[in-house]
């Protein structure tokens, strides 16, 4: 059974790092990911209201995650867009429902947050 909530990004920040380089390695980006600037980055973020987090967990361990920041839109200041910077979970559990309970959750806060738009 996955249980999936909405959790502080900090504090889980040392649970979800290994699957965050995963999540990097897997996207095949052409620089390197560093933990120390992501992390600093995203405590910003949160301490501005500006980033929530849903892990996924399969009894205490942590599966999936997903990072979504809340910021204007560039062009209209009063339109309010989710940009899920990070999504993943692990690949032993990406034939169930764990992707789409994870979605499920970032809709319903982004309606919390009055968010218009989810990227």
């Amino acid at each position: 059974m996955i249980k999936v909530k909405r959790v502080n990004p900090i504090e889980e920040w040392d649970d979800a790092i290994s699957l965050i380089k995963a999540n990097w390695s897997e996207s095949n980006q052409p620089i390197e990911f560093n933990a120390d600037d992501a992390r600093r980055f995203y405590e910003y973020l949160y301490e501005n209201s500006a980033l929530f987090a849903i892990g996924a967990y399969q009894l205490d361990e942590l599966v999936g995650y997903c990072l979504v920041s809340v910021v204007p839109h560039p062009f209209n200041q009063s339109v309010k867009m989710c940009n899920i910077d990070g999504f993943f979970v692990i690949p032993r559990l990406r034939r169930g429902r764990t992707a789409s309970k994870m979605m499920d959750i970032v809709r319903e806060i982004a309606k919390e947050y009055n968010a218009n738009f989810i990227h």
